[in-house]
């Protein structure tokens, strides 16, 4: 396993939530970032190792759960927070203002998952 660092590497997450609020809030490890970003530059059809497997499925089960229960309008998100801002920041933010932080992430972050309930139903 490489030790380097990623340049500018900033904290990452996978955030998942629905219509009852924030469920998952993961940081991916710096560890899982730099394989990811090596194999992606060197071999990007290669096998990847085990601990890209654990984003792969950790993605898989917030899917499932987003298709099982599509009542509940599961959102789910991947993005970059800027250097210093920690995973107990987010969580604060989400509980303070949990539309605020769901209107960034969706304009700074990279959509997975979204069955998000229309904001302008039509009445017939």
């Amino acid at each position: 396993m490489s030790t380097k660092k990623l340049p500018n590497s900033w904290p990452q997450f996978i955030v998942s939530w629905d219509n009852t609020g924030l469920e998952h809030l993961i940081e991916i490890a710096e560890e899982e970032k730099i394989v990811v970003f090596e194999i992606l530059k060197a071999h990007p059809k290669a096998n990847p190792p085990k601990i890209v497997n654990r984003l792969a499925n950790l993605i898989s089960n917030l899917l499932l759960r987003a298709r099982y229960n599509q009542q509940r309008h599961y959102e789910i998100y991947s993005f970059n927070a800027q250097k210093g801002i920690t995973k107990d920041d987010i969580l604060v933010a989400f509980n303070e203002s949990p539309q605020t932080m769901a209107d960034t992430i969706r304009k700074i972050g990279v959509k997975i998952h979204s069955d998000r309930a229309p904001s302008n139903p039509k009445i017939i």
